[in-house]
């Protein structure tokens, strides 16, 4: 069974409609796309996480969804470690590219990073990262 080719906007810090490069850059592809955000657990658990945190997050896409509703787009949200769920994704889609912003995080975020890069070169996505 063939699998659909799409790419990915993957929201990570930046979750807003305007002057959001990924989006941008995902509408000019010409392929569909899924737009993710991603509870990760251990980031969850992490302690500058707080449930103030968490709570601006989950509102911050649910305003995200209102604006994206009259384009019949909305952010697909997932809980787990980044790459179990692109590796979930990978079995359903045939992803070609995945976008989002280059984040300056924690250390565990850069070794997340670090491992979606070596996802993405296994299995011959590309990853953009916006400034």
């Amino acid at each position: 069974m063939k699998r659909e080719a799409i790419n990915i906007v993957w929201l990570k810090r930046d979750i807003r409609s305007q002057d959001h490069e990924p989006l941008l850059k995902a509408e000019q592809a010409g392929l569909p796309y899924r737009i993710i955000y991603l509870f990760e657990p251990s980031l969850i658990t992490y302690p500058d996480t707080s449930p103030r945190h968490l709570q601006f997050i989950y509102h911050s896409i649910v305003a995200l969804n209102k604006t994206l509703e009259p384009f019949n787009r909305n952010v697909d949200v997932f809980y787990g470690e980044a790459p179990d769920v692109f590796e979930y994704l990978k079995e359903i889609f045939d992803i070609k590219n995945v976008f989002s912003f280059r984040e300056s995080g924690t250390k565990s975020t850069w070794q997340r990073d670090k491992k979606i890069t070596a996802f993405c070169k296994q299995h011959r996505i590309i990853w953009q990262e916006s400034q």
